[in-house]
């Protein structure tokens, strides 16, 4: 079987049911079929059904994998599966060049029509190989964007930028679900709905404990859009706290969306401003007025810059 992107996501979605699959299905004329779908009874796997995915090179000669070893072996194949009355599916390239076209039709066509047998229990799943492309993953932390371009897309995903471009144009990797995607007209941007939908639709997204999130719809998108905002607005960094007046503290301090508080009583100038240009320092606070004799350079300093709110 050549590995695909198809037949890697085939294998993520089995996965992800509980599928009771293996590939490489041997013959007894040596060839193999990509796929075998088993069911268990009396504590004997029988094969149920086979599957082929059929690459272009199964359909056109122009394609430089093309032979006629290799359709003389898909009627090889034809022939054994039925002469032992075994069903085989044909997917085709042709056919399901959208991810999201194959996707719905192992979903919703292929596996609800399985029976029980077919199935893993949960606590005999085995500990599958193939849990992804190639086993990368992009945790959901790192999402930090509104939009992303096809170029930070291939980055998280660790593929070239021409690869991921491609694969959105022939194989819908990635669509406008969201409507507030440019897949249209360059330069592309990809909202980071849809980069979470197609994520997920390909078995890359982990969530913030890093298990593999195996499926989303609309309303579990926007719960995930609102904790990644939530969560990048708590990581923008520290809360620096200048308590000028010694005899000022207040009541209640929130600290809803920062990570940490440094507090410095009167500082002098330039230890204030070299704390406030560290890269983690997000907001400044003051508890009191600063003196009067170093108003007009914090005026104009980066403490003034990052400067939301003076409580006295």
């Amino acid at each position: 079987m050549i590995r695909s992107a198809y037949t890697v996501l085939i294998q993520q979605i089995f996965e992800n049911h509980g599928v009771r699959y293996r590939t490489e299905i041997p013959t007894d004329f040596g060839g193999r079929f990509d796929f075998g779908i088993f069911k268990l009874e009396s504590e004997i796997e029988e094969l149920i059904c086979l599957i082929e995915f059929d690459g272009s090179q199964h359909e056109t000669v122009q394609n430089w994998l093309f032979s006629e070893r290799l359709q003389e072996m898909d009627k090889l194949k034809d022939s054994w599966a039925k002469e032992n009355n075994i069903p085989l599916i044909r997917l085709s390239e042709s056919e399901y060049q959208s991810v999201v076209k194959l996707t719905q039709f192992l979903k919703d066509e292929l596996i609800p029509t399985l029976p029980d047998e077919a199935f893993y229990q949960e606590n005999s799943k085995p500990q599958f190989v193939w849990s992804g492309f190639r086993n990368r993953s992009v945790n959901i932390s790192s999402l930090v964007k509104e939009q992303y371009s096809i170029k930070e897309i291939a980055e998280l995903m660790g593929y070239s930028e021409s690869y991921v471009g491609s694969r959105i144009k022939n194989s819908h990797w990635f669509t406008n679900e969201s409507g507030k995607s440019n897949l249209d007209v360059a330069p592309y941007s990809i909202n980071l709905e849809d980069v979470i939908s197609g994520l997920v639709r390909l078995g890359f997204l982990k969530d913030f404990d890093g298990e593999k999130i195996s499926g989303v719809d609309k309303s579990m998108i926007v719960e995930l859009v609102e904790k990644i905002n939530h969560e990048n607005k708590k990581d923008s960094g520290t809360l620096l706290v200048i308590q000028w007046d010694p005899n000022f503290i207040p009541d209640v301090i929130d600290t809803t969306e920062i990570n940490k508080v440094i507090l410095k009583r009167n500082p002098n100038f330039r230890e204030a401003v070299l704390i406030a240009m560290k890269d983690e320092i997000g907001k400044i606070v003051f508890w009191g007025e600063a003196p009067e004799e170093l108003r007009e350079l914090v005026d104009h300093s980066i403490i003034k810059e990052k400067l939301i709110e003076v409580l006295k």
